[in-house]
């Protein structure tokens, strides 16, 4: 027997107990709570949350649907107070508005300049692949225009159209109106670059990997490592202590879905004078995220995936997505939930202490590579090549400085090593703080391994 004492509000002490212990695994929105306004709800996801430029009231833009399928997903908009209550919930944009099925994941700032929401997402039977969707918003989320932005990429004639998937687009807006997004679905994960984001339409987009082409071949070194990805999907990008990193979730190999960390460069590369470096190298991920599972008991713990990363509501969350086992079967396949978690960001987004990290990428030109590879202070480093097509050479650049390695200036340390045909490795004792490599013969795959 409980015992209860009138005038108490034992939900909100609950609250406060969790928020005084540090250890918030809490329900944030269900189905349940949307039957109200969303009659036949059947789930919701991708939590993003941002403020009212005005006020400062936290809001959280979500999506929400009815379908068993799980396909026609609309944008909400929610007040969310510090305590994790939900109200006012308003549904915002539907596939209607793209003549597609629906539209999967959100991301916004606010663009002072034009006094409105930037919104980006991808979307459920989109025409093409690689269409990213923007809606602009005026600050109460009336819809005040909509712009598509294919983000297919050409070189002398040659086209590289990647697959956005349902994996949504990631922004970072930067003091100069440069814009730097994240789109791609699995491995054709990269990074982009808008020079103007306060110009309407905005700017297309241009690659911060550039395409190489060799021969006749088209190459696109991978942004993001496919080491370990096994289906990267729905992502958030966003800066901690000067660095871009990348929120994703990923199917792991006992075919749960997982969320990891990728740690990415300096967010100002992209303003070295001359020399356009954003995104010139790649995003290393950890083997195991040390935050992946969240410590609760709810049936859907099974699955956590839409990750977000936010202090805007107090404290360091991570707001996610469960869902029931992914082979069941009917309206609970996609009977989604939002919780949320709280984090330590200085043990999370710490590469230092996520070791071991790996990145990997295949089928790329590393005879004209060099693309420079953080090592963040670990002991070694463990080079493994695949599918040497001979023997040949493999050359090892290391500097204290990725510029360095890029532009191949005088100042790096070059180290060559001999490969034979098929499978290698290298072991590298306390690395440079970049290293880069190139082989003069094709390869199939790479993989570095810190430790």
């Amino acid at each position: 027997m409980t015992l209860k004492y009138p005038g108490i509000d034992y939900k909100a002490l609950s609250k406060i107990v969790r928020k005084e212990a540090g250890d918030i695994v809490e329900r944030v929105l269900t189905r349940n709570e949307m039957q109200g306004v969303f009659p036949g709800c059947i789930g919701v996801g991708s939590p993003f949350i941002v403020n009212d430029p005005d006020t400062y009231q936290p809001q959280m833009l979500f999506t929400a649907w009815s379908d068993v399928s799980g396909l026609a997903r609309q944008v909400w908009v929610a007040d969310i107070d510090e305590d994790l209550s939900v109200r006012n919930m308003r549904r915002i944009a539907d596939g209607s508005l793209f003549n597609v099925t629906g539209l999967n994941t959100c991301t916004a700032f606010w663009d002072d300049y034009n006094e409105q929401w930037i919104f980006a997402c991808t979307a459920y039977g989109a025409p093409k692949q690689s269409y990213g969707y923007f809606i602009f918003f005026d600050k109460n989320w009336n819809i005040k225009g909509t712009q598509v932005i294919d983000f297919a990429q050409t070189v002398d004639t040659k086209t590289w159209t990647p697959n956005l998937g349902d994996a949504g687009i990631g922004l970072v807006p930067h003091f100069d109106k440069g814009l730097t997004l994240s789109a791609g679905y699995n491995n054709d994960r990269s990074l982009f670059y808008i020079s103007d984001y306060t110009q309407r339409p905005l700017p297309n987009p241009t690659r911060g990997l550039p395409l190489v082409i060799k021969d006749t071949t088209l190459y696109r070194p991978y942004q993001a490592s496919n080491y370990y990805s096994h289906g990267r999907d729905v992502h958030q990008l966003f800066v901690y202590n000067g660095q871009l990193i990348m929120l994703s979730e990923v199917i792991a190999n006992t075919k749960l879905w997982r969320i990891e960390v990728l740690f990415g460069p300096d967010k100002d590369w992209y303003m070295v004078a001359n020399f356009n470096m954003v995104g010139k190298y790649h995003f290393v991920n950890p083997v195991f995220w040390p935050h992946a599972n969240a410590n609760y008991t709810h049936m859907t713990a099974n699955q956590m995936m839409h990750p977000h990363y936010t202090t805007l509501l107090g404290r360091p969350l991570l707001f996610y997505m469960t869902s029931p086992n992914w082979n069941a079967g009917g309206s609970r396949r996609y009977a989604h939930e939002i919780w949320v978690q709280a984090i330590k960001p200085e043990e999370a987004f710490n590469p230092a202490k996520n070791l071991p990290l790996a990145m990997g990428g295949a089928n790329e030109p590393y005879i004209v590579g060099k693309i420079p590879i953080p090592t963040f202070g670990a002991k070694n480093a463990s080079i493994y090549i695949f599918g040497a097509a001979a023997s040949g050479t493999l050359t090892l650049y290391e500097s204290t400085s990725p510029y360095h390695i890029w532009n191949q200036t005088a100042t790096i340390n070059t180290t060559t090593y001999s490969i034979n045909l098929g499978s290698n490795k290298i072991v590298v004792s306390n690395p440079m703080p970049y290293i880069g490599i190139a082989t003069d013969v094709n390869i199939s795959e790479w993989m570095v391994y810190l430790t």
